[in-house]
């Protein structure tokens, strides 16, 4: 079967080698092929018919999913994803949604979530579905009823209580779960470097060559973070002290240096943060911080770089 708006997200998953390695074990016992099931689309016909909603058309695919919540459930770390049974009690709960993450299950998540199933209940009756929280309640992430899109952009608020003021995160929320899966399933292998360039630096161009995400506040204060990606590759841009702190990452060394290439093609001259020594680091994350090195001695020898500083100088030079 092809979805209409979620396809890319099981393509993507489709692409794991098999069978599914250890660091990506919560994946390893869920059904990674996009099954439609007819008692959940009766189940999300009755919240729509008992909250008085209409779901968004790529929500309502995306939700009636055999796996779509456990799916997204194991990629999403300690946060906590909602099922529609959150949004408006019913009765029975569908078995699909009754699964949580590996560190909720043998706990009862309605009582010792309660607080946040009310919360959730509110935000309905309000005009918003909320789709994730923050464990602690921190960051909620919502779609608004009355966008009126097919496949609705998702919106988040930070530490804003009681006020809850909204900012767009994603432009539509089949690639809010995309962005999810995508992040997750790379992680095992993502190596990253760190550069900065100055605060006026226009990120145009940046569009020319990724999938870009609206500019969004993920910390207090007023600091934005800019985020692209494309293929095995991402770039998050974080405003800080008079710069632009720049996160490179991608799944190896090479596709690091052909990232680097990218952006200094596109004329980015960036100020890269030396790579720390791996020193006594754990063994995977020293095998990580090795094979950035080892991309950052290509992207030096390549010239793709306006100069390298020291963690130190960085420090330094904004925050002293």
């Amino acid at each position: 079967m092809i979805l209409k708006y979620h396809q890319a997200t099981f393509d993507l998953l489709s692409s794991l080698e098999k069978p599914i390695s250890d660091e990506l074990e919560p994946l390893g016992s869920i059904c990674l092929e996009a099954i439609v099931s007819d008692t959940l689309i009766d189940s999300l016909n009755e919240i729509e018919q008992n909250c008085n909603i209409i779901l968004p058309a790529s929500v309502k695919e995306w939700y009636s999913i055999q796996s779509a919540v456990d799916l997204i459930d194991s990629c999403i770390c300690c946060n906590v994803f909602h099922s529609p049974d959150d949004w408006c009690q019913i009765k029975p709960v569908p078995k699909e949604w009754e699964l949580r993450q590996a560190w909720m299950r043998g706990v009862d998540y309605k009582k010792s979530q309660g607080w946040l199933q009310e919360l959730t209940q509110e935000f309905t009756r309000d005009g918003f579905l909320m789709i994730l929280s923050e464990e602690q309640g921190v960051s909620h992430w919502a779609i608004k009823l009355n966008d009126h899109f097919e496949d609705p952009p998702v919106w988040m608020e930070f530490d804003s209580y009681p006020d809850y003021v909204w900012q767009k995160y994603t432009q539509t929320f089949s690639d809010f779960i995309y962005e999810w899966v995508w992040d997750f399933i790379r992680y095992p292998h993502k190596l990253t470097l760190l550069g900065y360039t100055s605060e006026s630096t226009n990120l145009a161009q940046l569009n020319e060559l990724f999938s870009a995400s609206p500019p969004v506040c993920l910390t207090s204060g007023s600091k934005k973070t800019f985020r692209f990606r494309s293929d095995d590759q991402g770039i998050s841009i974080e405003e800080d002290k008079n710069h632009l702190l720049w996160n490179l990452s991608a799944t190896s060394p090479t596709s690091l240096l052909k990232l680097a290439s990218k952006i200094w093609t596109l004329g980015y001259r960036l100020n890269y943060i030396a790579v720390p020594k791996a020193g006594s680091m754990p063994p995977e994350l020293a095998h990580k911080v090795t094979l950035a090195q080892e991309a950052f001695a290509k992207i030096k020898l390549a010239g793709k770089l306006a100069q390298e500083v020291s963690e130190d100088d960085y420090r330094q030079t904004f925050f002293l």
